[in-house]
C-alpha cells in the first residue's frame, strides 16, 4: 500500500478547459483509464463519480462566460506524491496514456495550484503550473508541533491552521510550534 499525500488543487481557465484537465485525473467511477483516449495523470485521483464533479464545476462557473476564466477548487490524492504522480516518475512509465502537469496545463490552457501533505514521510509540496509550462516546485519537510492539553508532538503542514487542528492523542483543538532548539518528547 503507498504512501499518500493528500491535498488540494486549485484550477484556473475556462470553464471548458478546467472540465477538460478535471478530467484528466482518475475518478471513482472510471474502469479503465488506460483504454481513454486523452492522456490522464498517473496515480492522481479525484474521489467522486464524474457528474457529481461536473455538477460541482457547473455551479462554480455559474454565471460565467464559457470565454472568461474562472477557478476551481478539488481534493486530491497522489500515490507516493504529486511530483512523482505529475512530473518525474510514474508518466514517463506510460507515456502512451499518461501525461505530465507541464504538458496538460500547456494543452488544456490552465494555470494550478497543488499544495499536498505527506504524512507518513513526513512532507508536503506546493506546486504550480501555469498554462505556458512554467513549472515550479517546492517540498519540504513538515513541522514538529506540540499540544497546548497533553503535550503531544506532531507534524504538520505549513498550509495548515495549528489553531483549528486537532491532537491526535487527546483530541484537543490547538497545537503550537515547537522550537528548532527545544528538545522533542
Amino acid at each position: 500500500m503507498p504512501n499518500w499525500a493528500c491535498g488540494a488543487a486549485a484550477i484556473t481557465g475556462t470553464k471548458p478547459n478546467v472540465v477538460k484537465f478535471v478530467n484528466r485525473f482518475i475518478h471513482s467511477d472510471d474502469v479503465n483509464v488506460d483504454s481513454r483516449e486523452e492522456r490522464h495523470f498517473a496515480r492522481s485521483f479525484k474521489n467522486g463519480m464524474k457528474q457529481d464533479i461536473s455538477n460541482e464545476i457547473d455551479a462554480a462557473f455559474q454565471g460565467v462566460p464559457d470565454d472568461m476564466t474562472g477557478t476551481y477548487n478539488l481534493s486530491v490524492d497522489f500515490a507516493w506524491s504529486a511530483y512523482s504522480c505529475l512530473i518525474d516518475g510514474y508518466p514517463q512509465n506510460s507515456p502512451d496514456h499518461c501525461i505530465t502537469l507541464d504538458s496538460a496545463c500547456i494543452e488544456d490552457q490552465v494555470s494550478v495550484e497543488i499544495i499536498t501533505e505527506e504524512g507518513g514521510i513526513n512532507f508536503e509540496e506546493l506546486i504550480t503550473c501555469d498554462a505556458q509550462g512554467e513549472l515550479v516546485c517546492d517540498c519540504k519537510d513538515l513541522l514538529p508541533y506540540k499540544c497546548r492539553s497533553c503535550g503531544s508532538v506532531m507534524s504538520l503542514a505549513s498550509f495548515n491552521d495549528a489553531d483549528e487542528y486537532s491532537c491526535y492523542e487527546c483530541g484537543d483543538v490547538g497545537l503550537d510550534p515547537v522550537e528548532e532548539d527545544a528538545e522533542l518528547e
